[in-house]
């Protein structure tokens, strides 16, 4: 009763302060009320799995692989016998109450592999922490997960939207709030990170270096393209489903209490989207909140039991993210530049013949590690990883540079 009420006031003074005056556009105190949401100065906060509870980082090229192609198939082809069976059944009620139990029966069939997908998903995160999967393992097993959470999600929209299209049948409240929770808890399963390696699986799309972190309970994954980056988080700590949805419990509509704290986690996104919206997925306490600005897009899941957000997906321009700082190195004829945004951000290495200033071909390598190549333009995007780190550049002449990057 009291964290409703400490909630109410919040809300009210949200209310107020933003009718006379907009947010703050640079860092807030996000971080007092949120401690995962990292506070940003000119770009988006963002969730983090928290350092002190990061046990296992690592970087994985992504790319074909057949194994990861062939379980999407299966899968494919379990959701449309889903899918099937129930147009079948659902065509030949010619009641009511045969019609609703063709609809329960496919809604049952679509939660227990929901169900199955959600411990799997959990044992990955586990695996991947205690050192069982490596990071190729676990960026594969994240990208079957994401393929078949879409699919199933696919089957249960089509259910629904095949029980609403018939003009003699009226689908009670209860079974489109559960199909509606059931696309939820699938929806929270999937990310733009996992989505890439799955399409890269498949030759879909070209494979870039992935970047993967976890905890016991949480992850993250993240890369580069040519001009974007992408990260996707999950932080199971903060996902009760068996806890009171607090947002019910305010005295405006739970739509506006969530949005309400998505403005309150994400201050800059706010005031620099036309257009922030938040949707509760069913009845399930999810509550999805979405914003495009200028320079790249975000999605944060807040549950609605601890009013904390348990998943996010950001996209970003690269030439948009600020630079935190920037380290430099040099030898008798090499320059090295460094920017850095923030651990598991993106990372900019410029290089150059210190002579000319001409843009130097270089591989570069994170503590020994090759992560990709300057190119002809001398330039590398790649994602930060958790610090201290060593950035070496070695050129084909066998020309080294490094920069060190404290923790």
């Amino acid at each position: 009763m009291r964290r409703s009420i400490v909630l109410l006031v919040s809300l009210l003074f949200l209310l107020l302060v933003g009718a006379i005056t907009p947010l703050s556009a640079g860092a807030d105190d996000a971080a007092q009320t949120s401690p995962l949401i990292v506070s940003m100065d000119n770009t988006s906060n963002y969730l983090t799995v928290p350092a002190n509870e990061v046990t296992r980082t690592g970087t994985t090229a992504d790319g074909l692989s057949l194994a990861t192609a062939l379980d999407g198939d299966t899968t494919g082809m379990q959701s449309d016998f889903v899918r099937i069976s129930f147009e079948q059944s659902f065509e030949a009620a010619e009641t009511d109450a045969e019609k609703t139990a063709a609809i329960r029966s496919a809604a049952d069939d679509v939660e227990r592999r929901q169900q199955a997908l959600e411990r799997r998903d959990r044992a990955a995160v586990a695996a991947y922490a205690n050192g069982s999967m490596t990071a190729a393992e676990f960026t594969r097993e994240r990208a079957r997960i994401h393929r078949t959470a879409e699919q199933l999600r696919t089957t249960i929209q089509h259910v629904d939207a095949v029980a609403r299209a018939d003009d003699n049948y009226s689908p009670s409240a209860r079974i489109r709030v559960r199909l509606a929770d059931i696309g939820g808890e699938l929806e929270v399963l999937q990310g733009p990170a996992s989505a890439h390696v799955s399409r890269a699986a498949g030759g879909e799309t070209s494979g870039q270096i992935i970047y993967a972190e976890t905890s016991g309970e949480g992850y993250t994954l993240a890369y580069v393209t040519d001009d974007s980056y992408v990260r996707e988080t999950y932080l199971g700590a903060e996902r009760d489903e068996n806890a009171t949805d607090t947002f019910t419990e305010a005295d405006v509509p739970r739509g506006n209490a969530a949005r309400l704290r998505g403005y309150e986690l994400y201050p800059w996104v706010t005031n620099h989207s036309l257009s922030p919206a938040v949707q509760g997925l069913g009845r399930s306490g999810i509550y999805r909140f979405t914003a495009d600005f200028t320079d790249g897009e975000l999605t944060a899941y807040i549950d609605g039991g601890t009013t904390n957000v348990f998943r996010e997906s950001q996209r970003h321009k690269l030439s948009a993210m600020p630079v935190s700082n920037t380290i430099t190195a040099h030898n008798e004829s090499l320059d090295m530049r460094v920017n850095k945004t923030y651990e598991s951000g993106p990372l900019h290495v410029d290089l150059s013949h210190n002579e000319t200033s001409v843009p130097a071909n270089a591989t570069v390598a994170v503590n020994g590690q090759p992560v990709g190549h300057t190119g002809s333009d001398g330039s590398l995007w790649l994602v930060e990883p958790r610090g201290p780190d060593r950035i070496t550049a070695t050129t084909g002449d066998n020309e080294t540079v490094s920069v060190y990057l404290p923790d």
